[in-house]
């Protein structure tokens, strides 16, 4: 998502969008906008619309330096807005079917959330907060990044990979009950290869 929103800016800035169409008024905020149904109807023709551009051959969304599309596509979803889209949008449809987003995965929230009372509001959720690298190795500028109100991204499936870098197995004796419990422990490094399509879709 910080990729796409920062370093290829291949991001869908919706919220911007559908006000400069005239589907929401300027003053709509982001919540505000989950419970609007000509959004939501807007908001989820484009995140489908751009899934199926991806599979042509662009640079559109990508970081520019080959053209690529996108054969598989992977769509996550931020689960407030997927559940603004079920039960605002598609249970007044009488044709349900029709509009959905194929397959998708919904997500919880971006990162991990503190306790309080606000734990589990929209903004906390569709938050994304990454620390500052002096050395830009992401491409992502050398200052703390904060991306406000991600609803979903979606990605050429060969964009995100994992290599295990380390695995070990530690064991611990149980002498009361004489038996030994075994752990295995993985660590993994994450790549991702902005020459394959990534488009995020940000509430801004």
């Amino acid at each position: 998502i910080a990729e796409s929103f920062k370093a290829t800016n291949t991001a869908v800035h919706l919220l911007t969008d559908a006000k400069a169409s005239g589907i929401i008024t300027a003053e709509t905020t982001a919540s505000q906008a989950l419970s609007n149904k000509e959004f939501l109807a807007y908001a989820s023709m484009r995140i489908s619309t751009v899934r199926d551009y991806m599979r042509v051959e662009s640079t559109k969304f990508n970081n520019g330096s080959i053209i690529a599309s996108a054969d598989i596509t992977s769509l996550k979803i931020l689960t407030e807005f997927e559940k603004a889209l079920r039960y605002t949008l598609r249970a007044d449809t009488y044709n349900e079917k029709l509009v959905s987003l194929s397959d998708y995965e919904s997500v919880t929230s971006w990162q991990g959330v503190t306790d309080g009372t606000n734990a589990f509001n929209f903004d906390n959720l569709s938050k994304i907060m990454i620390k500052g690298d002096a050395n830009n190795k992401l491409g992502l500028g050398t200052e703390d990044l904060t991306i406000n109100n991600c609803i979903g991204v979606v990605f050429d499936k060969r964009a995100v990979g994992f290599t295990f870098d380390k695995i070990k197995i530690t064991s611990n004796y149980t002498a009361c009950a004489d038996f030994w419990n075994e752990f295995t422990h993985i660590w993994v490094n994450t790549i991702v290869d902005t020459n394959c399509p990534i488009v995020a879709f940000i509430l801004d």
